[in-house]
């Protein structure tokens, strides 16, 4: 049978800056050559180079070089902007790019920057062609990202999508069967090894897309997993976690890592992909919400004990940083609860009901991540508190309250990048914002959202069309204290003009 246009069209190099500290990098790369590499770094000290190599035999191509531990060169200078080229053998260009390394302190950041964020990049139509309008913001981000000053790229799940578009669905026989291995009639007859193969076809597929390709390479970034990476609603079923499903979950998380967590850490795959890092005075967990994922009778696990003993250490850890980012996936506070159990009955195992945390199984972990967040927020008051979200196809920003005149939190969620649903999808999603969603703990805890208003006359938010975020941070007087900003970025209103800021938080101070 012959491919669609999404498989026939899959990008063979590519490369990405991983996220820095002050004196390193990590250069993700994809490479149609395996073996010897070479690497040349410019910067203000003049021109660097090294060779390092790309195994042939695992990974489809993909692997890191770490500067300069890996190439004998010199350390990095703090926040200073690097340009790199990666060459394979007889000097053919894999790709090029850009990152600068991060702040060696508050002190030494900059008085105003920026991270983006952003989710659910899918801009393929059912025959395997780009969509035009899918494009219309992954175009434009790269010059808005430069003019805000946006220094760390974070996205947060569906960079890939296994059952979309329609006609490429591995989950169903027509989308299966155009790449099938011998003798497969599905994709759960795979081995682990056929699925990662099958899914390594699928990345190159989704990365190949220029404006998407360019901000992976011009800006240092960290992305964490989504179901649409293995499975709609992946871990919400407990047929997910059966023998039936085990070479899919490893396959595809295998593929993950060659893809995607590869440029946070090395090989062997991880348990979990979570990503820490510190920039300045802000520190930033990404949580991984899916791979630990569980559902059973009794309960829907979210996280694993070692991702809670992380989470744990991280608020403690990081209590006297100004600015605390927390990457969620899925919003905490999107869908109220009460809809939730009113949707309950008719869902079935696998739904997108099961996939939010205030599913009536999910609630034990809900609960016991609302307890950490509202400790926190009496352990350091005056602390910032942002959580990024993707996943529900609007963008919103909302502020929760715990009820105790504790300070608010902040809850930004950006999708998607190029996935534009249809729009009775959208204005539902975005109506759930608007309802306002509450809810109490079981030990009694309140927490409920309400949208942030907007400024400047950009005031929409919810926001129904493909959307990106923006944090941007502010020092003030006080070298303890920054603010925060929360922008989300909308296409262009005309075909040559430029992104537009939709919504405007102003500064939380």
């Amino acid at each position: 049978m012959k491919p669609s246009y999404l498989l026939r069209e899959a990008a063979p190099l590519l490369v990405a800056p991983g996220i820095p500290d002050h004196r390193s990098v990590r250069i993700w790369v994809r490479t149609d050559r395996p073996g010897r590499h070479r690497i040349a770094m410019h910067g203000p000290g003049g021109p660097m180079q090294g060779t390092f190599e790309i195994a042939a035999d695992d990974g489809d191509g993909t692997g890191v070089v770490r500067w300069p531990d890996d190439v004998g060169g010199a350390a990095l200078e703090p926040h200073t902007t690097y340009t790199f080229e990666v060459f394979s053998a007889g000097d053919a260009l894999v790709g090029e790019g850009r990152f600068t390394t991060a702040p060696a302190s508050a002190a030494q950041t900059p008085d105003r920057f920026s991270f983006a964020f952003g989710s659910c990049h899918q801009p393929f139509a059912d025959d395997g062609t780009v969509r035009p309008e899918a494009l219309a913001l992954l175009s434009g981000l790269e010059e808005a990202f430069d003019a805000f000053g946006v220094e760390a790229l974070l996205l947060l799940g569906d960079q890939m999508y296994t059952d979309l578009p329609a006609r490429d669905d591995l989950y169903t026989k027509r989308g299966f069967r155009r790449v099938a291995p011998e003798g497969r009639r599905s994709i759960l007859e795979c081995t682990a090894e056929e699925v990662r193969a099958i899914l390594h076809g699928r990345y190159r597929a989704f990365f190949r897309v220029e404006p998407f390709r360019r901000l992976q390479a011009r800006f240092a970034n960290a992305m964490i997993l989504d179901d649409h990476e293995i499975a709609d609603n992946f871990g919400t079923d407990p047929a997910h976690g059966d023998e039936a499903w085990r070479a899919v979950r490893e396959g595809a998380l295998e593929a993950f890592h060659d893809y995607q967590g590869l440029r946070n850490v090395d090989r062997p795959r991880p348990a979990s992909f979570d990503v820490r890092f510190g920039w300045g005075p802000v520190a930033t967990l990404m949580l991984d919400l899916r791979s630990q994922r569980r559902a059973s009778e009794e309960a829907i696990r979210i996280l694993s004990d070692e991702q809670w003993a992380r989470l744990e250490r991280f608020l403690s850890e990081e209590s006297a940083r100004p600015v605390l980012v927390l990457g969620l996936p899925v919003p905490l506070l999107h869908v109220p609860e009460w809809l939730v159990d009113l949707g309950r009955p008719l869902a079935s195992w696998g739904s997108g009901v099961h996939d939010r945390w205030s599913h009536p199984l999910a609630r034990g972990d809900r609960d016991r991540l609302v307890r950490m967040l509202r400790q926190q927020r009496q352990r350091a008051p005056d602390q910032k508190v942002v959580l990024l979200s993707g996943d529900v196809h609007v963008g919103v920003v909302s502020q929760l309250f715990f009820g105790d005149g504790s300070p608010p939190i902040v809850q930004a969620v950006s999708s998607a990048l190029s996935n534009l649903e249809s729009l009775a999808i959208r204005i539902g999603s975005g109506a759930m914002a608007d309802l306002g969603p509450s809810f109490r703990t079981a030990d009694g805890v309140a927490c409920r959202a309400a949208l942030l208003v907007g400024c400047d006359g950009a005031t929409e938010n919810p926001t129904l069309d493909l959307n990106a975020g923006l944090l941007t941070f502010r020092r003030t007087d006080d070298p303890d204290r920054w603010t925060v900003r929360v922008r989300l970025l909308g296409p262009p209103e005309a075909p040559e003009g430029r992104v537009r800021v939709v919504y405007d938080s102003g500064e939380i101070t």
